[in-house]
């Protein structure tokens, strides 16, 4: 029993399990779904969605496009990271402009970004905008994170620039990619979804989002965000078990 108890994945369940047990108890204490369905109506939806081939287009769309941008702002923090380590005139170049997309609303970045390109095409772009910072500091910390001691090292003994980055900046990078990953999966979701809530491209989740809202199907709405919320999770797992073997293989 102790086994049971101390398991993570048992307790994380039995954490969920009393959630929507509060939850049940306060949509059955309010009585308007309108203001709060409950939990067993929102399943209900959920599984008649899923017949629906639509559905796991709109999935798909959705995803897909939150993906791209996160892939897109990861490999260009990454990018511009490096470059900035290198050249310090780069760092301070780059620097107004980082600081200027984590200050800035994700709301005006929508709206600006909605005169300059499509819809279909907005998240995706902020998507981008929304992990790139975070992969851009990570990579610099991870960099930094090398001690002086091990570069006068690689000095002393002629190592090439490959060799440092086999050997000092790669393993060092590992943790600190793993970390920027996690945090950047669900914050991309976030301002994905914002955006199309927004944009309203079509057969997207923040379309059907926003169409919940108007006509005042909050059935729909839990079920959708529900949905999105699992979708950004699977990513992340997904991603870790991906991350998993690069970041032991030293």
């Amino acid at each position: 029993m102790e086994r049971f108890i101390s398991n993570k994945k048992f307790k994380i369940s039995i954490a969920i399990g009393l959630w929507i047990l509060l939850w049940e108890l306060l949509a059955y204490y309010i009585n308007e779904e309108i203001l709060l369905v409950s939990p067993l109506s929102v399943f209900q939806r959920i599984l008649k969605e899923c017949k629906n081939p639509n559905f796991w287009i709109i999935l798909g769309n959705t995803g897909l496009h939150i993906i791209i941008g996160f892939f897109l702002g990861g490999i260009f923090g990454l990018f511009i990271a490096i470059l900035s380590f290198y050249q310090s005139f780069l760092r301070f170049f780059f620097r107004p402009m980082v600081l200027a997309i984590q200050g800035t609303p994700v709301v005006s970045f929508i709206i600006l970004i909605l005169l300059w390109v499509p819809v279909s095409r907005l998240s995706i772009i902020i998507s981008a905008l929304i992990v790139f910072p975070i992969f851009y500091h990570n990579t610099l910390l991870g960099m930094e994170n090398v001690t002086k001691d091990y570069l006068d090292m690689a000095k002393v003994f002629c190592w090439t620039e490959r060799k440092k980055w086999k050997y000092l900046y790669l393993p060092s990078l590992k943790l600190f990619l793993g970390s920027a990953m996690c945090t950047g999966v669900g914050l991309a979701w976030k301002a994905g979804l914002a955006a199309e809530v927004i944009g309203l491209p079509k057969g997207t989740v923040g379309e059907k989002i926003y169409e919940s809202k108007i006509f005042l199907d909050t059935e729909g709405l839990f079920a959708y965000t529900i949905v999105a919320v699992l979708l950004s999770f699977l990513m992340e797992g997904g991603l870790k078990k991906l991350w998993k073997p690069l970041k032991s293989n030293h």
